[in-house]
C-alpha cells in the first residue's frame, strides 16, 4: 500500500515516462524535465527543451473515500479509510530557444508516452528503480512510497480544460501562456496511519453455544415496549402521568423465562434509575405497574425514559426505552395567596438545577432560588408583585412538564380543577 511519499512518486513516473520514450525515439532532444509551478518553470533565462510537469490540484476520489483497504481491514474489523486522491497535472512544453515547433514536438511526444502508457503498472515502476536516468534520490523515493503494491492501479487520463480553466490558470501566475495539456492520474491510496481494530475471536455463538435463533415469525424476538399507558391519558388526554396511577407497558417479548424483571425509570437528575420489581410470571404483551402515592426525595418531576431490565444467570439485558413524563402535584390545601406571593406544597420535592415556574393564569413565574441552595425543596413561594388582581388558575411547572389542572366529571365532560383556582387580591404589597 502506498504511504505520503505516494504523490511525490506519481510525479517521478511521469517523468520517468516522458523520459524513456524519448529517448527511445531518438527523434528530440530533451535536456530536462521540471516540476516547478508555471511561474517558475523558465524563470532562469533557460533556452533549452523542457518538459515542466506541475500538479496544480489533488482532489479526493468519490469511489475510494469510504472503503476499506481490502488486504488490511478483514471482516469484522474497522480501520480508517485510505486517504484517496486524483491527482491532477499540466504539462508545459518549451522549445529549444523558445521554438514554438520544437516545443510541438516535445508535446507529441510527452502525449503519445502517457497515451502508450495508461496505467502505471508495478513493472514500470520496477524499471524505473533501476534505470540510470533518474537520480539516486528518485530511485529511493519510488521503492519506499509503497505504489507498486497498492491495491489499484494508477491510470493516466486526459483533461479537458476549457479556455475559461487555461486563462485563469496562466493569470493566477501571471505567467504567459505556453501550449499546454492537462492529465488527471487516479487513483493514489494512501494508507492512514491509524492501527486496525481487531476484536478476539468468537468462542461461543448464542446462549449456551446454541448458535443463532432461527424463526418464522416476523416480529424480531426481542422485548419491545410499543407503547405507555394510563388511566388519566385515557380520560382526560393528560400527557403525564401523575404518583398513585398505573403505568401499564404494552409491546411484545416482554416476558423471558428464569430471569427477573424490572421497570426501570431514568431521569438526568438521578444518579442511578429508579427500579420497580414485577412480580413472576411477567406477561408477554402486558405489564402493569403502580407508582407509589407518596414519592419521596428519591424521585423528581420531568421526563423518564422507562425500560425493563432482566435479571438472571447471565448478564443483565434490557429492552427499548420509552419516554415518560411524570407531573408535579400541588397539594390544594397549600396554596396561600399573601402580600408575599403565593405559597404551595407540592411532590415530588424539587431539586437543585431543576427548572421550575409558576403559570397563574396565561403568565409564568420562575422560582427565585439561590444557585448556591442544594436542598430538595417541598414548598415554593413565587412572586405575584407582576399579577393584577382577579381569579387565576394555577399550575406548576417542573422541567417543561406542568401539573394537572383537567378533571374529568362524572357525567363524561371535561372541566378545571376547582381546587386550584385562586384569588390575587388588590392593595398588595
Amino acid at each position: 500500500m502506498s504511504n505520503s511519499l505516494a504523490i511525490a512518486a506519481v510525479t517521478t513516473m511521469l517523468d520517468y515516462l516522458i523520459t524513456q520514450t524519448l529517448a527511445r525515439s531518438g527523434a528530440v532532444s530533451l535536456e530536462s524535465v521540471t516540476a516547478k509551478p508555471l511561474d517558475k518553470a523558465r524563470d532562469s533565462g533557460e533556452s533549452t527543451n523542457q518538459i515542466n510537469i506541475f500538479l496544480y490540484q489533488t482532489l479526493p476520489s468519490a469511489a475510494w473515500r469510504n472503503q476499506d483497504i481490502p488486504s488490511r481491514v478483514k471482516p469484522g474489523e474497522t480501520g480508517r479509510s485510505p486517504l484517496a486522491l486524483n491527482l491532477s497535472y499540466l504539462i508545459t512544453v518549451y522549445g529549444k530557444n523558445n521554438d514554438d515547433i520544437e516545443g510541438q514536438r516535445l508535446l507529441g511526444m510527452a502525449m503519445q508516452s502517457f497515451h502508450d502508457h495508461p496505467e502505471i503498472h508495478p513493472r514500470d515502476i520496477e524499471q524505473a528503480q533501476s534505470s540510470t536516468n533518474l537520480s539516486p534520490d528518485k530511485r529511493e523515493l519510488l521503492a519506499s512510497s509503497g505504489l507498486k503494491n497498492q491495491v489499484d492501479r494508477v491510470r493516466i487520463t486526459p483533461q479537458v480544460l476549457s479556455m475559461e480553466d487555461i486563462s485563469k490558470m496562466w493569470s493566477t501566475f501571471q505567467s504567459p501562456y505556453r501550449i499546454s495539456a492537462a492529465y488527471e492520474v487516479s487513483v493514489v491510496l494512501i494508507e492512514s496511519g491509524v492501527p486496525v481494530k481487531a476484536a478476539l475471536p468468537v468462542l461461543a455463538v448464542g446462549d449456551k453455544d446454541r448458535g443463532s435463533i432461527i424463526q418464522t415469525d416476523l416480529i424480531p424476538p426481542i422485548s419491545t415496549i410499543e407503547r405507555l399507558t394510563w388511566p388519566s391519558q385515557r380520560q382526560s388526554q393528560q400527557q403525564s402521568i401523575t404518583p398513585g396511577e398505573t403505568l401499564t407497558l404494552q409491546g411484545h417479548h416482554l416476558d423471558k423465562p428464569d430471569t427477573a424483571a424490572f421497570v426501570r425509570f431514568s431521569n438526568a437528575h438521578l444518579s442511578t434509575p429508579i427500579e420497580i420489581a414485577l412480580p413472576s410470571p411477567v406477561s408477554a404483551n402486558e405489564i402493569t405497574v403502580n407508582l407509589p402515592q407518596d414519592i419521596d426525595s428519591t424521585w423528581v418531576s420531568g421526563f423518564y425514559t422507562v425500560a425493563l431490565r432482566y435479571e438472571g444467570e447471565g448478564p443483565n439485558q434490557f429492552s427499548n426505552a420509552q419516554p415518560l413524563a411524570i407531573a408535579p402535584t400541588i397539594d390544594p390545601s397549600s396554596l396561600r395567596v399573601g402580600n408575599n406571593g403565593l405559597a404551595l406544597h407540592c411532590s415530588p420535592p424539587v431539586r437543585s438545577g431543576q427548572s421550575v415556574a409558576l403559570l397563574i393564569g396565561s403568565q409564568e413565574i420562575a422560582l427565585s432560588r439561590d444557585p448556591d441552595d442544594t436542598e430538595a425543596l417541598t414548598r415554593l413561594n413565587f412572586s405575584l408583585t407582576t399579577v393584577q388582581p382577579g381569579e387565576y388558575w394555577a399550575r406548576l411547572r417542573v422541567d417543561g412538564v406542568d401539573s394537572h389542572l383537567v378533571m374529568h366529571t362524572p357525567d363524561g365532560k371535561l372541566q378545571f380543577n376547582p381546587a386550584y383556582q385562586v384569588t390575587v387580591p388588590g392593595g398588595r404589597t
